[in-house]
Parts: structure tokens; C-alpha cells; sequence
């Protein structure tokens, strides 16, 4: 009994034992009137006169602290009728509370207790007592039932070191777990959170009369932040327009508050309106505002690789880890057929996976109700590595989160500021259909249309570009800018900023009209469909040049549905004759011709040794292992010719036809292993690599001799140079520097082009048509059937992406340069020939090539061609070819069967004819 503290450790300890309702009960009790001086009095109160009301400041203390207030020191008791339910998440993991912390303070010293009484007079009123003061603080309670957002809102807030009142990032006041009770508040947050009386939770004054309640109990984990009395900077945009001077103290702050996260190698993610808190204060008599960045679940490491999250991801539990409004243009894509097709095969089995619940608005694509595209936000499901590994290919590569992100959401919600609160798209599919095509362009048009400020609109179109130039900027170099100035803008800088305007307007309207022209050539551009066809012709489109590849550089059709990349690159200039027609103009083209042509099909020779060797290597086998075994011995039995035939045996290629080339092959690999033997354990593909690279380097020899590259389009049908019908030609063009460079980038697409017009015309004619044109080169024709011997003819398109890929690896590990900007997937070559087709040819009339398809394969024709196919086609589709066809195919069934059946009677009288003559031999050897 300690009568310093007015007995209030007995207290203290005796309510530690005692549940929620009977302290209530014992506090509620009613004071002995006779205990009381002047309680006889008849202004007192009696009803009043509780233990709660009138015990001693020290008592008082205790009960507050242990019955009234939850954790100790918060109340959640409605002030109004608003509800202080403030957010809710939309799957209900997380809710933020409006609620009171208060704090009881002791006005009369400790030691001042025993010499005064330790009950009050009644008269004065226990709500008027001066001895003590609770004082309350507007706070907002975060609960959360995720652990892990919980974790990252500590983590990164301690990796911050957010102790300094001055950082523009939100501190937090404290922090609630379930099983963290060092402390008297985390004990007594343990016990109130589960309490009944935190299940029913009211929301409003008249809480009951509306039925607004909320279950507190379901969320384990909390955090307790400062209340922002003006709401968000949503709140403040949604209520009336910012002034210049709160827009660039607000960009400001904010951009500081990303500057210091991205300074910790962090990004944060989620950067909106509605994350940014409004907070007002006296300074020096002033009110003043500041702005707070809030939640911080969202920060991620920037540039991680790996298995970890990406920008996108989507949780089993279908929670997204992005904010779809801020996504910058990279996260949109259109999707052709194809692509769509690989996006919903993905999501389907992502669906069927135990304990997916992925809701389908999330990931619906979005189709344009008039031209019916189709666009999608890159998003993935977010699973453990092996189940990620197993799923099937997007249509899409992930993005990695960057602080470029930041940077665009910064630039989304300075917009926003800027133009009353405006979003910069209207609706989800327009904005997707706009992010997509997405430049600076386009990012100028959409800001000066709704952006007055010049310094605003420069700023804006510098952040609101493409990620290849938003890489570039940081937020220091954001706030570097003029518009964050504080004094008046010098009459240099302003007239920059109006020439830089000015500039960009010029750009604009030459993009109009370039895009009216640019529409006028799509819709010549866009295929010419057909319908059925003969077998050999659609053969021929399923497997043409232009969908080899297709396959192997360009999958997505980014490139070759807007030019044709089938060509032929020459070292000498064709004459042209009347009706467009070609021809050799000089004897030196004629040598030229026959040494290319047989270079040429000396490579078609060596890329089919290379298919069947590389498709060996897969599948492997005993006889293939022990050839290559025999590489490594120190004496060979039989010479280079002869262990070539054993290879060529293994391969099921003939001898006549590619000996030399298995030869050639045997040499390699001998040279390879007495250098470097671990060279071809390592990767056994580098001899036909090699290979291919010396047939390329004589292919180089030979332009070298006039050291200019004349690049002619070819017409896939026809299998000859396209001509056209503009009176000013723009192919052939010329290259006269860097010819071997050029001829390197060229030369899968020359293969395409040779391979397809070889199986087209069944032989080396083909490969005249485009070499020499129309001239008359029968002996050239004769030198070339030996080369051509043993050359595929069939066209197949798998062999053909086989040949290019192989082809395309063997250029890039030996003869381009390592540091050519050439990418290594052959969207480089892709996106050079695309630019070069721009430049020398900008009205793309492409020598009067047009797509023409079947749906199944796509070629480049000219319009002579293009009315060929479409007089088969509509020669095939009538009714009478169709049962012509029919019948020819009966007949061949009925011919085949009858064969069978003469074929099964010889094989009868055979047998008979065998039993006979084994029973005569039996009968003579009796």
C-alpha cells in the first residue's frame, strides 16, 4: 500500500485480473452518498457519483488506460455522423480507421498525493477537475490482414530511417502486431483486438440506425499514422482547383519525397493523387501547407532480375500489385490474332491452378468497338519459379520496375494538377489504344490541348515520353526544371521554353499530314484475302519467304506487315528492258552472276548439312556419338573424305551431292580439336557455324570486287525482280559504303528469297530468274546443276527457319562486329531495313509489291501476280473445280485400292509358289 500513488498499483493490479466487463462494472459502481461532502447538496448530481467519475487522478490514470481506451491510448468513438471508416480495399485486406489517441497527463506531482485528499468535492463537478487533462490527437489506424504489406510498410520505412520530421514521407506513429508484446500497449493490443466489443465496431453516431458497423478483429496487423484533416490531394482537386503556387509547392514536395526513396536504390510503385496526404500548420503566425507520400507497401528494388516480382504481377489471390491508372506506356501492347490467342492459352492455365482466384476484369482485353483491336496491360500471375517456368509463353516480355515509373506517375499526377483535376485518358480502352502508340508526340499533343503554362507543358513532355528517353531523367533533374523557379522566369529562358513550344507545334502538324498519307497507304497495304486455292499454290503461301521469316525474326509482326523484306542484294546493276523487264548489261556482270549464283547455292548446301547435323545433336543416337568420338583419337584410321561419308551416312545425305561439304566439315572439326578441343566439347555446333561463316566471307569476296550492293525487292510469286510502275524507281538502291556490313545484315533475307524461288521453280532457274533477270543464260543455267545437286526442293517452312536462324547465329558469332547495334534476335536487321524502306522509299509504293494472303501464309506480290492468284482462287472456288477435285481424288483412291488388291494376289501366288518349292526340294532330298 503505497499512499503516494492514492493506492493506484493495488489498482492497477487488481484490474490486470479482471475482465473488460467486470472492470466496467466496478467503475460504474455508485459512490456511498454519505462517503461524499456535500453530496446532500441539491445542485449535486447523484446518478454521478461512480468510482469512474471520482476516484483520485492516480486511479483515474489506470482505468483509463485499461478500460477506456483501445491499446491503452485510442479511441475509435464517432465524433459526428461522418464515418470514420476513411478506406477500404477493394478485396478487404485493409481498412483505415479515423480514430483519437489520447493522452492522459497528471497536472499535480506524484509526491504531492498523501498531503492532499484523496477524494474530491462533488460541488466543483468532475468534469471541471484541474488536476489533470487528457489531450487527443487526430490519428488514422491502418489494419491490414496481410503480413507481408504489414512487413514492407516497417521495412522500408526503417530502411528510410523516416526519423526526421522535415522528410515529405509519412512517419508512422506506431506499430501493432499480434504476437509482438514486449511492451504494456502491444499486450493490451493483443487482448482489445479480439475482444467482442471490436467485432461490432460502430462507424457513425447513428451507427445503429444505419446498420454501419465494421469487424475490426478479422485484421491482425496495424500501423497509426498522423490524420491529414484535409484529405488527400485527391481530396483537395476533387473540392476546387489548385492555385500555381499549391501545384509547385505540392510537385515539389513530392518530388522529393520520390527523389529520396530513389536514392535508396528504391521505387516506389503506386504513386497517385490519393496517396499524397494534405496536412496544414502555423508557421510564424501562417498557415501553411505540406504535403506527405503515404503507404509504402508498394517500394520495390529497382532493376531486380531474377525471379522476382515484375511490373504487372498479379497474386493467386487476384490482388494487383500495380496501380492501373499510373502504368506507363511499355506495360500496354496491341495484340494481333496470334498473340491474342498465346494470352488467353496462358491465363487459362493459370485459372486452372489450385487456389488461383483471379477475377477475369482484371485481366480482359481491351477491344476497340470500331476498328475491333485489341490492347492488354503486360501482366502476369505471380507464382513460386518452378510453377512460373512451367506455365505457357506470354506474348510479351515482363518489365522490370524502374524508377522511370516513378518519373511517368510523377508526370500523371503533375497533369492532373495542372489541368482542374483532369485524367489524361477518358476510358480504359482509349487509354490503352493511345499507350500503345505512345511518343513524345503524342504526349505533346494531349498536354498543349489541356496545359496552359509553357514551363508546365515542357516539363510535361519530357516526362511523359517513351521509357528509352524517361531513362534518361531522374527526379533531381526533374526539379532542376524552370517550373519549380520561385522568382519570375529570366526573358532567355522564356523565350527557350516559347521556341521549344513553337518547334513541337511545327512537328505536330507535319505529323497530321503525314498520318492522313500514311492512312491512304495502310489501306493499300492491308491484304488482299483470297479464297481456296490449288494445293501446290497454297503450299507455297503457307511456306513462303515471307513467313519463314516471319517466324524466326519477327514473331510478333511488328516489321513485316508494313514492308516487304524479301530481297535480293546485288555487285553489279541489272539493265532494264521494256515492260520492266531485266537483263545482265556487261560480261563482267555475267562472271559476277555465275560466281555468286554458285556461291549461293554452295550456302544452301552447307545451311541443310548444318540443319540435319544441328537436329543429329538433339536426338542424338549411339552411331552419331561414336563418329564424334573418333574426333578425339590421336591417329585417324581412314582419311577426311571417308570419315566425311560416315557422316554423311549417319545424316542420310548423299555422297555425290555433299561430299565436299562433309569434307570440308571433317576439316574444321580437326583444326577445332588440336587447338581448343574443350571448344567443340563445350558447343559441338561451332564447325558448321564455321562453315557457314566461310561461305558467307566468299559470298563478301565477291561484292568486294566492285565494293557496291545493289538491293532489288522480288516478287514471291512470280519469282522475279519487282519492277514496279512508278516512273521514278526507288530500288534498286544503291550502297556504296560499309558493303560488306550490309551485305552480312542482307544475307539471311537473300537466303529466304533464293530458297523460296528454288522451290518454286524446282531448280536452279529459279535463282537465274533473280541473278541475271530475263537474259539468256543457258550455259550459266548448266554450270549451276551440279552446285544445285541434292539441294531441298519441297518448300518447308520449319527447314527454312532452321537454315535463316543458323544462318543469323553464324553472321553474329564470326562476321558482324560484337558492338554492331544489331540486336541478336534479328529484330535489329528488322528495324534497319524498316528505317531504310522509310527513308529511300517514304510513300512505301515498294516497286508495286502488296500483301496478298490465305490466311494461313502471306507473300509480297505485284499486281500482275496478285490478278493470277486471284483467277485461281476464284477459278478453284467455284463449284465444278470443287467436285473435279473431288472426283480426281476418288479416282486415285480407286486406283490405289486396286493396286493393293493386284499387289495382295501376287503376294498370295508368291506364298503359294515359296510352299511348292519347298515341298519339291523336300520330295528330291527323300
Amino acid at each position: 500500500n503505497d499512499e503516494c500513488d492514492q493506492y493506484s498499483s493495488t489498482v492497477e493490479r487488481i484490474i490486470d485480473v479482471l475482465s473488460h466487463e467486470e472492470i466496467g462494472y466496478l467503475s460504474g459502481m455508485t459512490i456511498p452518498s454519505d462517503a461524499l461532502n456535500g453530496a446532500d447538496s441539491p445542485m449535486v448530481d447523484k446518478d454521478q457519483f461512480t468510482v469512474q467519475n471520482y476516484a483520485n487522478i492516480y486511479c483515474k490514470k489506470v482505468i483509463f488506460q485499461k478500460y477506456s481506451c483501445f491499446a491503452g491510448m485510442y479511441d475509435f468513438a464517432p465524433k459526428s455522423t461522418s464515418s470514420i471508416l476513411l478506406h477500404q480495399s477493394r478485396n478487404n485486406d485493409s481498412i483505415m480507421i479515423h480514430a483519437h489517441q489520447l493522452e492522459f497527463s497528471l497536472k499535480k506531482q506524484k509526491g504531492e498525493g498523501a498531503k492532499s485528499p484523496w477524494m474530491f468535492d462533488p460541488n466543483s463537478g468532475f468534469k471541471k477537475r484541474s488536476d489533470y487533462e487528457i489531450k487527443e490527437i487526430q490519428v488514422v489506424f491502418k489494419f491490414m490482414t496481410k503480413r507481408l504489406d504489414f512487413d514492407r510498410e516497417v521495412k522500408w520505412r526503417k530502411e528510410l530511417n523516416l526519423v526526421d520530421s522535415s522528410s515529405h514521407l509519412l512517419q508512422v506513429i506506431s506499430t501493432f502486431e499480434p504476437n509482438h508484446i514486449d511492451g504494456e500497449v502491444d499486450k493490451k493490443y493483443a487482448v482489445d483486438r479480439m475482444h467482442k466489443r471490436f467485432k461490432d465496431l460502430p462507424l457513425r453516431k447513428d451507427a445503429a440506425d444505419r446498420m454501419e458497423f465494421i469487424d475490426i478483429t478479422k485484421y491482425p496487423f496495424a500501423l497509426v499514422f498522423p490524420y491529414a484533416g484535409s484529405g488527400s490531394l485527391q481530396d483537395m482537386m476533387n473540392r476546387d482547383n489548385l492555385t500555381l503556387a499549391e501545384i509547385q509547392r505540392a510537385a515539389s514536395q513530392m518530388g522529393n519525397a520520390l527523389n529520396e526513396i530513389h536514392d535508396h536504390g528504391l521505387v516506389h510503385g503506386s504513386f497517385s493523387a490519393s496517396n499524397v496526404l494534405s496536412f496544414l500548420y502555423h508557421k510564424d503566425g501562417i498557415l501553411e501547407r505540406n504535403f506527405k507520400l503515404g503507404g509504402l507497401s508498394s517500394v520495390t528494388p529497382s532493376g531486380l532480375v531474377g525471379d522476382r516480382i515484375k511490373l504487372g504481377a498479379i497474386t493467386p489471390g487476384g490482388r494487383c500489385l500495380f496501380d492501373s491508372s499510373t502504368l506507363p506506356p511499355e506495360m500496354f501492347m496491341k495484340l494481333d490474332r496470334l498473340q491474342l490467342e498465346q494470352y488467353n492459352v496462358y491465363w487459362k492455365v493459370v485459372m486452372k491452378l489450385k487456389n488461383v482466384e483471379i477475377s477475369e476484369e482484371l485481366i480482359k482485353p481491351l477491344i476497340d468497338p470500331i476498328t475491333h483491336e485489341v490492347y492488354v496491360k503486360k501482366c502476369y500471375c505471380h507464382l513460386d519459379e518452378a510453377t512460373m517456368q512451367a506455365l505457357p509463353h506470354l506474348p510479351y516480355d515482363l518489365v522490370d520496375f524502374d524508377k522511370s515509373l516513378d518519373v511517368w506517375a510523377f508526370g500523371i499526377l503533375l497533369f492532373q494538377m495542372l489541368s482542374g483535376g483532369e485524367s489524361i485518358f477518358t476510358s480504359k480502352v482509349y487509354s490503352a489504344e493511345i499507350l500503345a502508340k505512345w511518343d513524345v508526340h503524342v504526349a505533346y499533343s494531349i498536354v498543349s490541348q489541356n496545359i496552359a503554362n509553357v514551363a508546365a507543358q515542357d516539363l510535361l513532355v519530357h516526362i511523359l515520353s517513351p521509357i528509352h528517353i524517361r531513362q534518361c531523367i531522374d527526379m533531381k533533374v526533374v526539379l532542376a526544371h524552370p517550373f519549380f523557379s520561385a522568382n519570375p522566369l529570366p526573358n532567355e529562358i522564356n523565350q527557350l521554353l516559347t521556341n521549344a513550344k513553337e518547334e513541337r507545334e511545327l512537328i505536330v502538324k507535319i505529323r497530321g499530314k503525314q498520318f492522313e498519307s500514311d492512312k491512304m497507304t495502310e489501306a493499300e497495304l492491308e491484304p488482299t484475302r483470297l479464297g481456296r486455292l490449288g494445293l501446290r499454290t497454297q503450299l507455297r503461301l503457307t511456306n513462303s519467304a515471307t513467313e519463314a521469316l516471319r517466324e524466326c525474326f519477327d514473331p510478333h509482326t511488328k516489321f513485316m506487315k508494313n514492308a516487304p523484306f524479301t530481297f535480293i542484294l546485288l555487285p553489279y546493276q541489272l539493265k532494264r528492258k521494256g515492260e520492266g523487264k531485266y537483263s545482265l548489261a556487261t560480261d563482267i556482270d555475267v562472271e559476277l552472276a555465275q560466281r555468286l549464283g554458285s556461291q549461293i547455292l554452295e550456302l544452301c548446301k552447307v545451311l541443310w548439312f548444318a540443319v540435319c547435323y544441328s537436329e543429329k545433336l538433339k536426338s542424338g543416337g549411339d552411331d552419331f556419338r561414336q563418329i564424334l568420338s573418333n574426333f578425339f583419337t590421336t591417329s585417324y584410321e581412314v582419311g577426311p573424305a571417308e570419315f566425311g561419308k560416315n557422316i554423311l551416312r549417319v545424316l542420310r545425305l548423299g555422297d555425290y551431292e555433299y561430299g565436299e561439304v562433309a569434307t570440308n566439315f571433317v576439316l574444321v572439326v580437326q583444326e577445332l580439336v588440336q587447338m581448343h578441343e574443350q571448344a567443340f566439347i563445350d558447343d559441338p555446333l561451332t564447325p558448321v557455324l564455321t562453315l557457314i561463316s566461310q561461305c558467307a566471307s566468299k559470298i563478301a569476296n565477291t561484292f568486294s570486287i566492285t565494293n557496291q550492293g545493289y538491293l532489288y525487292l522480288v516478287d514471291e510469286y512470280s519469282c522475279s525482280i519487282a519492277h514496279g510502275t512508278d516512273k521514278i524507281s526507288h530500288f534498286p538502291h544503291l550502297f556504296r559504303d560499309n558493303v560488306h556490313d550490309v551485305l552480312y545484315k542482307c544475307l539471311p533475307y537473300i537466303h529466304a528469297s533464293v530458297s523460296s524461288v528454288v522451290c518454286a521453280e524446282h531448280g536452279s532457274r529459279g535463282l537465274l530468274k533473280l541473278l541475271c533477270g530475263e537474259s539468256d543464260s543457258v550455259a550459266m543455267f548448266k554450270s549451276w546443276e551440279d552446285s544445285f545437286s541434292g539441294i531441298p526442293t519441297v518448300p518447308i517452312r520449319k527447314r527454312m527457319v532452321q537454315e535463316l536462324a543458323l544462318l543469323h547465329e553464324a553472321l553474329h558469332s564470326t562476321l558482324i562486329p560484337s558492338d554492331s547495334p544489331m540486336a541478336l534476335n534479328g529484330e535489329g536487321e528488322l528495324h534497319f531495313f524498316s528505317s531504310l524502306f522509310v527513308h529511300i522509299d517514304s510513300s512505301r509504293t515498294f516497286a508495286g509489291l502488296r500483301p496478298i494472303t490465305d490466311e494461313t501464309g502471306t507473300m509480297w506480290v505485284t499486281e500482275k501476280s496478285k490478278l493470277m492468284l486471284l483467277q485461281e482462287s476464284a477459278l478453284e472456288s467455284k463449284p465444278e473445280s470443287v467436285y473435279d477435285a473431288f472426283a480426281r481424288e476418288e479416282l486415285r483412291n480407286e486406283e490405289v485400292t486396286e493396286k493393293d488388291k493386284k499387289i495382295a494376289h501376287l503376294e498370295k501366288a508368291l506364298r503359294k509358289a515359296r510352299l511348292e518349292a519347298e515341298k519339291a526340294r523336300a520330295e528330291m532330298e527323300i
